[in-house]
């Protein structure tokens, strides 16, 4: 089982007069992406009482998912991202102005009974705030009193952050609880000050920790149990690159969870990360985030075998 807290809102794709409005936030990519393979997910995320929120909670609630709490706040704003692509490449400017996408309640989560091993997948955005500090805080606490695991992906948005070196003793509380950890290759070097993203990964000390690096066209690398490994991936044209960074992680949470322990071999998780790299090239294939990832038969196709 996976709970995903975090970010839903919409993304805006401008091209020229014409807009697309499609519902993102990588959350919420993460978990229906999730359920499309057909995984046991949860989902709570909140909305304004907008056009958008209206939107966004119908499409929310459709979705496969084992639950799913989105609570719409009175006379408050859904996030929105404006997204503009070039050669494939996405660039975000977030429209934030009297948003909600930071404001849960610890209660509402209390109430999700957790079956045994279930992976808790946490939202970055929300750390913005001081009220989703607080929020995140407290879901460290209930991960330790349930004895869940925890997973993290930094997505850092200088948009909404600004510079990392101002955010890295508030990132690295939630980092250092974490069980599986997500970078990018520029965040993962952003956060250690290292020339590299090998580099970067030396500096994290606990070998039970999954830290997971995304490297774009390169593929990936990961660090666990005191091995380094990088991961290739295949070569794609891309149309639209939103939702490569959800998708390859996603599919990483969702074979993780379909095992009966927190043990790997680095073998396995070469594995699991090389499929992971092909689901996430696949989904710059398609634009948007939600929808364009392959299903689970095709990702069996592959090699994949639970």
């Amino acid at each position: 089982m996976i709970a995903v807290i975090g970010e839903i809102l919409v993304d805006i794709f401008k091209d020229g007069e014409e807009e697309t409005v499609l519902p993102g936030g990588a959350p919420f990519n993460v978990a229906c992406n999730i359920a499309h393979f057909g995984g046991e997910v949860g989902f709570i995320g909140s909305v304004g009482t907008d056009k958008y929120g209206d939107m966004l909670k119908i499409i929310a609630e459709s979705r496969p998912f084992k639950y799913v709490f989105i609570k719409q706040h009175e006379k408050k704003a859904t996030t929105q991202a404006i997204v503009t692509l070039t050669n494939g490449e996405r660039n975000f400017k977030f429209k934030r102005d009297n948003a909600v996408d930071y404001v849960f309640d610890i209660e509402v989560l209390k109430q999700v009974t957790f079956p045994d091993n279930t992976l808790l997948h946490l939202g970055s955005l929300m750390l913005s705030e001081k009220v989703g500090q607080d929020f995140a805080f407290d879901v460290l606490k209930l991960v330790k009193e349930c004895g869940l695991k925890l997973s993290f992906d930094l997505n850092f948005r200088t948009d909404i952050f600004g510079e990392m070196h101002n955010w890295i003793p508030l990132f690295s509380k939630i980092i250092n609880e974490a069980a599986i950890v997500k970078f990018s290759e520029e965040e993962i070097i952003a956060y250690t000050n290292e020339k590299d993203a090998e580099s970067a990964l030396r500096t994290f000390k606990n070998d039970k920790q999954i830290i997971i690096v995304s490297l774009g066209n390169n593929g990936s690398m990961f660090k666990y149990d005191g091995h380094i490994i990088k991961v290739p991936t295949l070569k794609v044209e891309p149309v639209d690159t939103t939702g490569a960074g959800d998708a390859f992680y996603s599919f990483i949470l969702y074979a993780l969870s379909r095992k009966k322990n927190w043990q790997f071999t680095h073998g396995e998780l070469i594995k699991i990360l090389y499929l992971a790299n092909q689901v996430g090239a696949a989904s710059t294939l398609k634009k948007g985030a939600i929808d364009v990832v392959p299903d689970i038969n095709e990702i069996k196709a592959w090699g994949y075998h639970e």
